[in-house]
Formats: C-alpha cells, sequence, structure tokens
C-alpha cells in the first residue's frame, strides 16, 4: 500500500471541551496545541458557536492531532481536505509554512463571521441524484454544496428556504440535520466575501508538496502550487465534491484512511463508501483522550 490517507474534515465535529482530556494524557498534543493557540491568535475559552473561534479551534486541533498520529508511527502518505479543512491538510502536505497556513484560516473564519446567522447548512442522509431532484421541485433559494458519500450530501442557503426542505425531506422520510457551520457555507452567500479575500490573501500561494495533496474543490489530486487567493475563494464558495476526492484517493492506493478531527463527522460516509478500507477515527466526545492510533499497529 502507498500509505496512510489523512482526511480533514470542515465544521461539525467542534465540541466544548475538546482537546483538554488529551493535554493531560498527550505532551505531544499539548505543545503543539499550545503553539497553535499563540500562532492563531486563539483564546482557550472562546466561544465554539462563533465561527472566528470555532474554525481556528479545528485547525489548530487537526494539525496538533497529527502530531500525535505520527509519534505512533503514522505518517501521512497523502492528504485530503473537506472545505475548511483543506487548510489543515494544505498546512500537513508541506505547501504552506505553519504562519501562512494560520493566517489563511483566520483570515476565512474572521470574514465569514461577517456572515453569521445568514443561512444554514444542512445535512441529508440521501443520494445527490434524489436531493438534487427534490430542490428542483421544491424551488427555493438552496444548493448543493456538498457531496460526501452515496447517500451523505448537504444543502445551504437560505435559513427559512433550509426550514421548509426540511420538512420536504420529513414527508419523504429522508432523515437531516443542521450541521453547527454557523452560516449558509458553499451558497450564494459567500459570493460577498471574494473581493475582500482576493485582497486579503493576494500574496499567499503555496509551494510544491512533498505529499500528494487531494482536493474537495476540483475532486482530484492538485498541485499545491495551484493554492491561491483564487483557489481559497473557490474553496470556500463552491460545492464540496470530498466523494470524488475520496475515490481519486483511494484508487492511488493510499490507505488506511484516518480522519484528523475532534469528533468523527466523516468517518460513517467514508465507511460506507469504502467496505474494503480501514477508515480510523482520531478522538471523540466519547473516547476524548485515547487517539485511535493506540489501538492499532502502525503501518
Amino acid at each position: 500500500m502507498a500509505g496512510p490517507l489523512f482526511v480533514f474534515p470542515g465544521a461539525g465535529s467542534q465540541w466544548a471541551g475538546m482537546g483538554e482530556s488529551l493535554m493531560r494524557s498527550s505532551p505531544v498534543f499539548a505543545s503543539r496545541l499550545r503553539e497553535l493557540r499563540e500562532v492563531t491568535g486563539l483564546s482557550a475559552t472562546g466561544s465554539l458557536d462563533r465561527i472566528d473561534v470555532y474554525q481556528p479551534a479545528l485547525f489548530a486541533m487537526a494539525v496538533s492531532l497529527v502530531d500525535v498520529w505520527r509519534s505512533h508511527g503514522f505518517e501521512p502518505a497523502a492528504v485530503l481536505g473537506h472545505s475548511i479543512g483543506e487548510f489543515a491538510a494544505a498546512y500537513v502536505s508541506g505547501a504552506f509554512s505553519l504562519a501562512d497556513a494560520a493566517r489563511i484560516a483566520v483570515s476565512w473564519a474572521q470574514a465569514q463571521a461577517t456572515l453569521s446567522g445568514n443561512g444554514s447548512l444542512v445535512s441529508v442522509q440521501a443520494s445527490e441524484h434524489d436531493v438534487t431532484r427534490l430542490l428542483a421541485e421544491a424551488e427555493l433559494s438552496l444548493e448543493l454544496a456538498v457531496v460526501n458519500g452515496p447517500t451523505s450530501v448537504a444543502v445551504s442557503g437560505d435559513r427559512a428556504d433550509c426550514e421548509k426542505f426540511k420538512e420536504i425531506l420529513k414527508t419523504a422520510g429522508i432523515r437531516a440535520r443542521d450541521v453547527p457551520a454557523g452560516y449558509g457555507a458553499h451558497s450564494f452567500l459567500v459570493d460577498r466575501l471574494r473581493a475582500r479575500q482576493l485582497r486579503e490573501l493576494a500574496a499567499i500561494r503555496g509551494r510544491s508538496s512533498a505529499i500528494p495533496f487531494y482536493s474537495s474543490t476540483t475532486g482530484g489530486r492538485l498541485d499545491t502550487t495551484a493554492l491561491d487567493a483564487e483557489y481559497w475563494c473557490r474553496c470556500l464558495r463552491e460545492q464540496v465534491r470530498f466523494d470524488h476526492a475520496l475515490s481519486r484517493a483511494v484508487s492511488d492506493g493510499f490507505s488506511p484512511v484516518i480522519e484528523i478531527s475532534p469528533h468523527p463527522v466523516l468517518v460513517s460516509a467514508m465507511r460506507q463508501a469504502l467496505p474494503d478500507v480501514p477508515v480510523l477515527e482520531s478522538i471523540s466526545r466519547r473516547r476524548p483522550d485515547t487517539v485511535a492510533a493506540t489501538l492499532a499497529p502502525a503501518r
């Protein structure tokens, strides 16, 4: 096998108190997280209901968890990011310095915070085909924002229309839930941030990385020299094609697949899509101080 694929999810894995137990049990994690808090300017007491707090916090958690996996013999052979998870993936690939990757993460978190409360992101347990059909029939101000797997997608847009669509889904017997993103991510609402972020990140460009980088924005492997301000605008605005990027990475031979997050949010979809591939989580609300690396042999 080519080696482990490290997967970095977007919003939804955050929870109050995440990382606290692991800081006490893992010196490697504690050291890196303290560094990341300084780099991002993140307060340990900030509310995770705020976009400008939870997004840098997830970036810091992900980078710190990578160090824990490495300490147990798991080196990322390839990386794949999902939405804001692409910031950490780009850093781990070697495309950016820690300071530059943190700058991108914080800049986008602050920009998206200006949209706080505008719109919703709703996870739907149905196929892309079925949800696309229902959206067309409903004629609401919503977009198919995310495709994670065969029956795992998300829609985004106007908050009131999201509520109407959830009622349509309920009537159809389809399960749906709100994703705690804080606004209608990956929808037309992001368009108003484009000019600001092109200016803010004009000097940012990725360097060629040693570790293969798979993009949920393009749906495949990407040369990291393409990671400029324009790319990051696409990343936060366009549909997340996690399913395509994951399929491509696994077909290229990368395994096992490891979700790098404080709570598994993509593991279920990945196991459904990849029944013959080992898929591991990191920590969780139920198991906050034991990284799954300690439960499986290094590969």
